[in-house]
């Protein structure tokens, strides 16, 4: 399995950062930065937990609801569904500590569900500001993908995917009660994106985030560097966590690897980055110190 990585490519004057995640299964996932947190950009499809043991793939409806073990399903059991909307899980996948996230990846906490919507705007705006904005009928501000995976129900089958009547589903890793864990939902009728709790039988998406991934409250040593707040408009900071010693160049490539800013900054770990000039879209930044350490990262302008 592999980790999260980072390609490189070199050329005399640019340099460019492509991020991507790997699962058991070798399935490839685009990922994405938003405020403090990385996430998946698609929804899960692996068939493994992430110490190779095999989730079963049951059909039948109700044997998927009683199965009382984990287990993964396609929507309507059609496989041409599963790189589109990815696979449906039951929550004792989401659960269980042999984790279905890629190493270094988790189903979300409830927390961290909550940490993104309210980043979003809160529950009232974040369904439309996730949503796909081509298969789906959101705005997609930050390149979170959200799609209509639909709902495996016991009482009515399968549920809700696709575009006119869609909704999607997304297991945190946390239960509400004994039988109950929390989960998150839009649909393509409203603005929201809801917190509710459902029982454990039920299948739903997955969605993966960091596990490194830093709150809105704090940072976290194991990252070098964020940009704060991520989208921005206008300004942000870039914070630098490591102790590091001289003066900073930092400059700034857009996603064909052409420098389009450059800042020099004497010895600070904290850093403005102005986005006067910038247009809308995905930008990666490299910091080089006066003893040639090299940071790296991405940040989002959105206007």
């Amino acid at each position: 399995m592999k980790k999260n990585y980072f390609i490189f490519l070199l050329c005399l004057s640019c340099f460019l950062t492509l991020a991507q995640v790997e699962d058991i299964d070798g399935n490839s996932y685009s990922t994405v930065i938003i405020g403090t947190q990385e996430w998946m950009a698609e929804n899960l499809r692996t068939t493994k937990f992430s110490n190779g043991d095999l989730i079963p793939n049951i059909t039948s409806v109700n044997d998927f609801y009683y199965s009382g073990s984990p287990a993964w399903t396609y929507y309507a059991n059609n496989s041409d569904n599963d790189v589109i909307y990815g696979k449906l899980y039951n929550g004792f996948v989401a659960v269980d500590s042999r984790n279905c996230c890629p190493t270094g990846w988790k189903v979300p906490s409830d927390n961290d569900w909550t940490t993104l919507v309210d980043f979003m705007g809160g529950e009232a705006m974040a369904g439309t500001k996730l949503k796909n904005s081509s298969v789906w009928n959101g705005t997609d501000d930050v390149g979170f993908n959200a799609m209509p995976g639909g709902l495996r129900y016991a009482l009515a089958g399968d549920l809700n995917e696709g575009t006119l009547f869609g909704q999607g589903y997304w297991w945190s890793s946390e239960y509400s009660s004994s039988v109950d864990i929390f989960f998150y939902r839009t649909e393509t009728f409203t603005p929201n994106f809801y917190r509710s709790a459902e029982n454990y039988t039920l299948g739903m998406s997955v969605r993966c985030i960091k596990d490194s991934s830093l709150s809105l409250k704090g940072t976290s040593d194991f990252q070098e560097s964020f940009v704060y707040p991520n989208p921005f408009s206008s300004t942000a900071t870039l914070v630098i966590n490591n102790k590091i010693e001289g003066n900073r160049t930092i400059k700034i490539f857009n996603t064909n690897g052409q420098l389009v800013k450059e800042v020099f900054k004497s010895a600070s770990n904290s850093i403005t980055i102005d986005g006067a000039g910038l247009s809308d879209g995905f930008y990666f930044y490299t910091v080089t110190t006066n003893n040639n350490k090299i940071l790296n990262g991405k940040f989002i302008i959105r206007n």
